[in-house]
């Protein structure tokens, strides 16, 4: 096979991996909850993300920090989705997608990968008034 992968279940694309890395941006569609398991895909490969959600309003990861998802992609409504590519995507240059890309990596292994969720989740724990001690933040539902 082209794109060997065993923990891939039958009937899926095994090579996702490879088309997810190969596009300059993927859209992380919200599922059925208000959250995209595919934007933390996406960010644990280094992958620029379009986080796209529905009436019930963003999610968003680290809200508000250096590690907001709205810093290393972009966030819009289902709405806005066609002229966020229009108007930005499909202008992009190479120095633009690297730039984006070097910042998704800073932050994966301290944010997006379970250890680094955990170690964020734990340093607020220890720490919850502490602004600078992670980057979880408390917030109402959308």
């Amino acid at each position: 096979s082209v794109c060997p992968d065993t923990s891939v279940p039958s009937g899926a694309s095994v090579c996702w991996r490879t088309y997810m890395l190969s596009a300059n941006v993927n859209l992380c569609p919200v599922g059925t909850a208000p959250v995209s398991y595919r934007l933390y895909e996406a960010l644990q490969m280094g992958a620029i993300c379009i986080y796209v959600y529905d009436r019930k309003g963003p999610w968003v990861p680290y809200n508000g920090t250096k590690a907001d998802v709205r810093e290393l992609g972009w966030v819009v409504s289902y709405e806005e989705l066609e002229s966020l590519v229009d108007n930005v995507v499909i202008h992009l240059t190479e120095e633009e997608l690297a730039t984006k890309r070097k910042k998704i990596l800073q932050y994966r292994d301290t944010h997006f990968t379970p250890s680094g969720t955990m170690t964020q989740i734990r340093n607020w724990l220890a720490r919850p008034h502490e602004m600078e001690a992670s980057d979880v933040r408390c917030c109402k539902n959308p």
